[in-house]
């Protein structure tokens, strides 16, 4: 393979054939150097198609690609030194293992705003970060169908959009061991993955105050890492979500299931929002696990039309709304605790006859309507927290707490009742 040095004597334009070691400018079949054989600036004033690009330590020039795309058929490493590099519309990079690196010595300096990585090789293709490039970003991360990317490096794959943020086909896989730090700046911006997600890197994603919907369709996406995002929806549909690391983000989460299989699995690991999870099916396929880890969200919305089975599997739930759920629901209490602090005046629980873990009311002075009967392993309410409403409450347990005087409209309990397991106190 022919080996195309830039060579040009004073600042050129890559299209110039005087400036290239060859004679001629790049060839489709060549694979082109930066190096310190000329450390001249470059303007890429067309979109070539090469077999590889090396930009080494040793070129100091600005190397600019406004405007342009570049396809690349094999690797592609940038480790130039001090010259502002920008990557104009970005790269098709088509290796069935393509190896790409950026480095730049000039990060401040690297403009990605436009540019779109688009990766077409379905061996093992891999992207490495060794550089912050965060102070303008790239656009959009493009697989196609099959096509198993790796992500790695010492720094984030900084993303802002618009939509989409990231695509994946069908059958292709993002690991990543880096951080990925998605900013979406357009309503609709979208993660888009048909593909899977894995990786200890965690996701960081700043998608605007709403509307930003991050849509994982027909998957499994999992992560050692966690999954942050301050704003906005996330949604998914049809897909299986298995938490293996932490989730922290100031949005909520939306699960439509209406494909076989759907699943929403905390798997442990802690999940916080200030936004609600709301779940929605049209079918009974949707599995929702809330397990061992800590759960903290605004309101637990099971909606009356959705269709799903939700575990509490020794989970420990904080919200600071209304829980609903389902009629149409099949749900397991297993060891869990629901802990209901309410910061606003008034919240209900609506139970819909299902039976609910251990339950602990903790408003101080707030108003709890429960809007039905409450069937659940224990009942505790602490700190004057008064309930409201014509309810029934059965318990499997002897002695459900109740604190000091404690207001339950419109009689008052003691310290403390004994009750026979599963026996019931009306309000009325």
């Amino acid at each position: 393979m022919a080996t195309n040095t830039w060579s040009a004597a004073a600042n050129g334009v890559w299209s110039a054939d005087g400036n290239w070691s060859l004679g001629h400018a790049p060839l489709a079949a060549e694979d082109i150097v930066f190096d310190i054989t000329s450390v001249k600036n470059c303007t890429v004033d067309v979109s070539p198609s090469v077999t590889s690009l090396t930009i080494s330590v040793a070129y100091t020039g600005v190397w600019d690609m406004t405007g342009q795309t570049m396809t690349i058929a094999g690797n592609m490493s940038d480790h130039g030194i001090t010259g502002a590099h920008t990557y104009g519309n970005g790269f098709v990079f088509n290796g069935a293992s393509a190896a790409v690196e950026f480095h730049p010595g000039n990060a401040a300096g690297a403009v990605c705003t436009n540019a779109i990585l688009t990766f077409n090789g379905t061996t093992a293709p891999t992207l490495a970060l060794n550089t912050q490039l965060s102070v303008k970003p790239f656009k959009q991360l493009i697989l196609a169908a099959s096509v198993p990317l790796t992500v790695s490096g010492l720094y984030a794959l900084y993303i802002t959009g618009p939509c989409p943020v990231i695509s994946t086909g069908a059958g292709s896989s993002l690991a990543s061991s880096a951080l990925l730090e998605l900013t979406g700046n357009a309503a609709g911006d979208i993660w888009n993955i048909a593909g899977t997600f894995s990786g200890t890197g965690s996701v960081s994603a700043y998608m605007g105050a709403s509307s930003i919907i991050i849509n994982v369709p027909a998957t499994t996406h999992t992560g050692t890492g966690g999954l942050y995002l301050n704003a906005g929806v996330m949604a998914w549909t049809n897909s299986t979500f298995l938490v293996t690391g932490n989730l922290s983000f100031a949005g909520s989460l939306v699960c439509s299931g209406a494909g076989a299989g759907t699943l929403l699995d905390f798997n442990n690991f802690n999940a916080a929002f200030t936004g609600s999870l709301i779940l929605s099916s049209s079918n009974n396929t949707l599995t929702i696990r809330l397990r061992s880890g800590t759960f903290t969200c605004t309101a637990l919305t099971l909606p009356a039309l959705a269709n799903y089975t939700l575990y509490f599997d020794d989970a420990i739930i904080n919200m600071a709304g209304n829980l609903l759920c389902s009629a149409a629901a099949t749900v397991y209490a297993n060891n869990a605790v629901i802990t209901m602090g309410l910061p606003t005046t008034t919240h209900s629980i609506t139970t819909n006859t299902k039976v609910l873990p251990t339950l602990r009311l903790n408003s101080p002075g707030k108003i709890l309507t429960l809007v039905d009967n409450v069937t659940c392993t224990n009942f505790i309410v602490l700190n004057g927290t008064v309930l409201y409403g014509a309810f029934t409450i059965t318990t499997a347990v002897k002695n459900p707490v109740f604190s000091a005087n404690v207001p339950l409209s419109p009689m008052t309990l003691s310290t403390c009742i004994n009750l026979l397991p599963a026996s019931i106190v009306s309000m009325r």
